[in-house]
């Protein structure tokens, strides 16, 4: 019924009868307000309450016509903070369980016909700040010696100065503070770790030192630390071709062919990579872009249709693709 209600303020609405216990069953209930109405009869809402209603902060009552006894088990409000039954028939003495709600900041059961003792231990509660016990027929502390706090100190309800109800807005701001906080921290976690692993997948995108500059020539020391040092794959590749049968040559000869991609071998340089002049060992004088940055391509399958598509085209202006080659991160 209703799980999401907090705060329900049925004051001043001129509410006859009895206070339904089934208003309590609304397990979020955290500020409840029947005061300055007409209700009467037992507050049954808090006995036999085994299992207690935990979210219930503020609980008034006041200004009605209930009768009968508080009852013990209205310590089942572990939550309780505020408890205000002043001016009711209320009869009977203070429950001792009272003194078990450490929760308890505010208690006000002023001009009701509550009798006997009040219980010592009521005084003892260490966030107890305001307390009003006048306009009652209370005969004494219980027991006489018992050690009272300040808010205690003067007998029969002459009170401390009112301390201010526990506002539900301040409760609401509290809790939606704590909220943003958790949530600002599990934003900084996930952006943490999203920057590592970008870091990370950056560095296994990073091809030789000379491709980190900005430089379009790339030079490695030789072919035997280019292929020890960037490649655990086999140097026997297979290059596709289009309009002549597919043919079989190594890393090693194509960077033979290019002297090592050497400086002297290039006849071309643009953003998408270097084309260098090149003399395959079958003779056949050919032209090999070597790709920079290969590893933007999301994976083989990509590059692969890339070049089948570029394969297809056909045009007096344009030089025929030959063949393309894939080996670990490199592309021509």
């Amino acid at each position: 019924m209703m799980p999401s209600l907090v705060k329900l303020n049925l004051s001043n609405n001129r509410l006859t009868g009895p206070l339904p216990g089934s208003i309590f069953s609304i397990k979020g209930l955290a500020h409840l307000d029947t005061s300055k109405n007409f209700l009467s009869g037992v507050i049954s809402v808090l006995e036999g309450n085994d299992n207690g209603i935990s979210s219930l902060i503020i609980f008034n009552a006041s200004n009605n016509y209930f009768f009968g006894t508080i009852p013990e088990s209205v310590s089942n409000l572990t939550s309780l903070s505020v408890l205000d039954l002043h001016n009711n028939n209320l009869t009977g003495s203070l429950p001792s369980s009272l003194s078990n709600m450490i929760s308890l900041t505010y208690l006000d059961v002023s001009n009701n016909n509550l009798l006997d003792a009040i219980p010592c231990k009521i005084c003892s509660l260490v966030g107890l700040s305001f307390v009003n016990f006048s306009g009652n027929n209370f005969n004494s502390f219980a027991p006489e010696n018992c050690n009272l706090s300040p808010v205690c100190l003067e007998t029969y309800g002459i009170t401390m100065p009112l301390a201010a109800y526990p506002s539900a807005k301040a409760l609401g701001r509290a809790f939606i503070w704590g909220v943003a906080l958790i949530v600002a921290f599990i934003l900084v976690f996930i952006s943490i770790v999203v920057l590592m692993w970008r870091k990370q997948e950056k560095k296994k995108l990073e091809l030789t030192p000379a491709n980190k500059a900005k430089s379009s020539a790339i030079e490695p020391a030789s072919s035997s630390e280019f292929l020890s040092k960037r490649f655990k794959e086999p140097v026997s590749i297979n290059i596709a071709t289009f309009e002549h049968a597919l043919f079989r040559i190594t890393l090693s000869d194509i960077m033979k062919a290019t002297d090592d991609f050497s400086k002297a071998h290039i006849i071309g340089d643009g953003g998408f990579g270097t084309v260098y002049k090149a003399s395959l060992p079958t003779g056949l004088m050919v032209a090999i872009k070597r790709l920079n940055g290969g590893s933007h391509f999301q994976g083989d399958r990509e590059f692969l249709a890339e070049m089948e598509t570029i394969g297809k085209v056909k045009h007096g202006n344009l030089v025929p693709l030959l063949g393309y080659c894939v080996f670990g991160e490199e592309r021509f």
